[in-house]
């Protein structure tokens, strides 16, 4: 209803949070659907949501994010981990090829200076 009447769809709330980021976090895939709909932000956050998604194990909103542009190749500031190689971490070949074939780069390396597949050959 809000964004009907031309609500900013990826307000902050009083936590820092925005609303995409909720909807992800609480499952509510609808409300990710209609906030997407809107262009809600993809990449807030250095990519934040595909970045859960894959951590979650997400496939569908994964390919949701995928699909609508999310980038593949922003990595969390911290420690460098990018939705690749937390996918090879997490040892999800399903992730790992979507995010493959919508361009995710397999020569980044993370902080520690492992590629993807030196990520998943070490566990």
């Amino acid at each position: 209803l809000l964004l009907e009447f031309k609500a900013e769809v990826d307000q902050l709330n009083d936590k820092g949070t925005r609303p995409l980021q909720l909807t992800i976090s609480q499952e509510m895939s609808s409300c990710v659907k209609i906030l997407l709909d809107h262009n809600a932000n993809i990449n807030i956050q250095k990519g934040f949501l595909l970045r859960y998604a894959v951590i979650k194990s997400n496939h569908s909103y994964c390919r949701m994010f995928l699909q609508r542009g999310a980038d593949t190749n922003l990595g969390c500031l911290e420690d460098g981990q990018t939705p690749l190689r937390l996918s090879a971490l997490r040892d999800d070949v399903l992730c790992a090829w979507m995010l493959y074939n919508y361009g995710a780069d397999t020569n980044t390396r993370n902080y520690e200076g492992q590629t993807p597949l030196a990520v998943s050959i070490s566990i």
